[in-house]
């Protein structure tokens, strides 16, 4: 009887055993890993969608070929760019599907339907608003901030602009108007009537950067004439609607990828599916730094032209590094591993000591009989 129990709690392994050990205790650690490491076909991946990205805002969003490269910019009519929905194919194209959405009698309606206070092409108190630019400096025509500054302009019958100083200004220009719920809808059908205007509205935001002070490293320009001259030429939302192209491509080419590479590998559609997992935020990051990179180098070969910059493309370069920042920093890989390896070695455990009262029971009832 003895020698059964020594032999049951002889925990002393051969070395055939260990490396047997060794290598299961490697297969759990790499399953983790494998979650977070990129292997060869996945590299190839983010590569590819970050450089066909980077191509196409290169030579279809603004063409570089079509940007200045005499100058930093200038805002002349026969100089740099003339029109920034003509500087490139999808541009032209986002361009052109955004100005058919609605007739000019159906914008015409929309106008009347949607009457804004904030709405005036000149004002007395309002330095250098004009008929081409008072979009950009009226902030009820922010697509974003509108639904704050513009519906508070609606409701107390007010104009909030920014002048050529960076100055903001609120006017009175008529009687308190409508309600809460009532501005709201004036303020959504107004914009929808701008959208689709040769001017279009501006990108959201690029009217509060006029408060900055000083003068640009862009022809020695002051902000405000900087932020106007880029209106102007067409730097507006439609344009950041082109811009975003790219980044779908990425997101696209990425995610469809690596659903599909999973699938090949023998995953389960669940489990193929490409969203809400640290390594699609790595593949993604990395080809928005390609990406990004790409619109460095257009940037430089077009002389510093400020129209060559794709914000977007900065913007979800942070966004996902931010994400991969922070796996790093938490030593989320590490910890994650650790948990999942201790986690098997618990389960065995308790499967340990359920075989061993199992043999135990067994023994006890032989000796009892």
């Amino acid at each position: 009887m003895n020698s059964v129990l020594d032999d049951l709690y002889n925990l002393t392994s051969t070395d055939k055993e260990l490396e047997k050990d060794w290598q299961i205790n490697k297969q759990h650690s790499q399953k983790i890993l494998n979650e977070y490491e990129l292997d060869d076909v996945e590299k190839y991946i983010v590569f590819a969608a970050g450089l066909l990205a980077g191509l196409t805002d290169a030579f279809f969003v603004t063409d570089v070929r079509k940007l200045s490269t005499t100058n930093k910019m200038q805002f002349s009519k026969d100089a740099g760019v003339k029109n920034l929905s003509k500087s490139g194919s999808v541009n032209q194209w986002v361009d052109e599907r955004i100005k058919n959405v609605y007739s000019p009698s159906e914008i015409r309606k929309l106008e009347l339907d949607n009457w804004v206070p904030y709405d005036k092409s000149s004002h007395i108190d309002v330095v250098g608003l004009g008929p081409r630019t008072h979009r950009l400096q009226s902030f009820g025509h922010d697509p974003l901030l509108g639904f704050y500054y513009g519906v508070r302009d609606i409701m107390h019958g007010t104009l909030t602009a920014i002048d050529n100083s960076g100055s903001v200004i609120t006017s009175s220009i008529g009687d308190k108007g409508l309600g809460l719920f009532q501005a709201i809808a004036t303020q959504f059908g107004h914009l929808k009537s701008d959208l689709c205007t040769p001017a279009g509205l501006p990108l959201p935001f690029m009217g509060q950067l006029m408060r900055m002070s000083g003068h640009s490293d862009v022809n020695g320009l002051s902000y405000q004439m900087l932020f106007k001259g880029m209106y102007m030429k067409g730097y507006n939302f439609n344009h950041l609607i082109t811009m975003g192209i790219p980044a779908i491509i990425i997101e696209v080419v990425v995610r469809v990828s690596y659903f599909a590479y999973e699938i090949y590998k023998g995953k389960t559609f669940k489990e193929a599916i490409p969203f809400n997992k640290p390594k699609i935020d790595k593949m993604l990051f990395r080809s928005y730094l390609i990406a990004s990179g790409c619109n460095g180098v257009k940037i430089l070969a077009t002389n510093g032209n400020i129209f060559a910059f794709n914000p977007t493309l900065y913007a979800m370069t942070l966004k996902y590094g931010m994400a991969e920042l922070k796996m790093w920093w938490t030593n989320e890989k590490e910890n994650k591993r650790h948990e999942y390896v201790l986690g098997i070695y618990d389960k065995n455990i308790v499967e340990l000591n359920a075989d061993i009262d199992k043999e135990l029971n067994f023994y006890n009832m032989k000796l009892g009989s």
